[in-house]
């Protein structure tokens, strides 16, 4: 609340414990890549996550290229 100068809403509580519940099970479990619907994606040694991304090229409006590039979160 200090940080965001604002009383955080239900949604945003929930959505932080079960992120925060995941990221331990996962922790726990040992786990190095995860398969999910987006596409895989692993931790570094900071616990960031790490994933290619669609980078999509577009020109006048149409789309000319797809290009999957590494992207950390």
């Amino acid at each position: 609340m200090e940080r965001y100068h604002k009383t955080p809403n239900t949604l945003a509580v929930l959505s932080y414990d079960a992120t925060w519940i995941l990221l331990q099970a996962v922790e726990e479990a040992g786990i190095d890549d995860l398969e999910v619907i987006p596409g895989n994606f692993h931790f570094d040694d900071q616990h960031k996550a790490v994933k290619l991304a669609p980078m999509l090229h577009l020109v006048d409006g149409e789309l000319e290229d797809i290009q999957a590039v590494d992207a950390k979160f």
